[in-house]
């Protein structure tokens, strides 16, 4: 199975990104002075079900944005952490 794999480096974010199939993968290390920041994703849904969002290993909820009309998106809060390990497993349809 070919995936996509993508690397960002910013001052203040180091993100990696992975899909395989119907499962995203996101390695985010935030490198900031303030320690107590929180992550807030807001990502393009690829699928039209979502079978679980993992963050750091445990389940996480979410919203879908009822703001976008042709591109569906999801929301979900990470919370404050020195890594975030974000495990994306889309169900259904296209």
């Amino acid at each position: 199975m070919i995936g996509i794999l993508q690397k960002l480096k910013l001052k203040i974010w180091h993100i990696l990104f992975e899909r395989k199939g119907n499962i995203e993968r996101y390695s985010i290390t935030p490198n900031l002075l303030k320690k107590d920041v929180s992550l807030s994703m807001e990502i393009k849904a690829i699928r039209n079900k979502i079978k679980s969002i993992k963050v750091n290993g445990k389940d996480t909820p979410y919203t879908l944005l009822t703001t976008t009309i042709l591109s569906p998106e999801i929301k979900f809060e990470a919370g404050i952490a020195d890594k975030y390990d974000i495990t994306i497993e889309w169900d259904g349809e296209k």
